[in-house]
């Protein structure tokens, strides 16, 4: 598969497809984290403060493209994460017809307290593994998932 355009071969289509279910199971794991702390409404809702963290204050429309959404659904995302005190509009100071999306102390608490609760809950099921391993593993998602957005795959 390496470098090439040709059909995948039989081996490497069963790889792939065993990759594809593993990531099944990686995205139940991820409806687990709404259970840990489900006053942030939703695992979009939780994607967008992890979103507004680290990109800093964000334009609505910049945030809907991080989350590859609509526009209308990130706003309403946003109302709702606003009403719930977990982040804010500013005034654009680019332009002041525009807001930005910031990152209220709630919100910064909010994603502090699911981060605590999900590696708490992971350190253990993961004692059995070298760090090394570990970062070989993060390694290897960081690539897949360049990989598929380079060409514009999506799950």
């Amino acid at each position: 598969m390496q470098g090439t355009a040709e059909r995948a071969t039989a081996t490497e289509r069963q790889v792939i497809i065993d990759l594809v279910e593993e990531l099944r199971g990686v995205s139940a794991l991820r409806r687990e984290l709404h259970r840990l702390l489900p006053d942030v409404g939703s695992l979009a809702g939780l994607g967008l403060l992890a979103r507004v963290e680290r990109s800093g204050p964000v334009r609505l429309g910049a945030l809907a493209e991080m989350a590859r959404v609509d526009a209308s659904v990130t706003s309403r995302q946003v109302s709702q994460l606003e009403k719930e005190g977990f982040v804010a509009r500013v005034p654009d100071p680019a332009d002041g017809r525009s807001c930005l999306v910031v990152l209220s102390p709630a919100g910064h608490g909010q994603l502090d307290d699911l981060r605590d609760a999900v590696v708490d809950r992971w350190a253990q099921a993961l004692s059995g593994w070298a760090v090394e391993d570990l970062q070989g593993l993060v390694a290897g998602l960081r690539r897949l998932s360049a990989d598929l957005e380079t060409e514009g795959v999506s799950a």
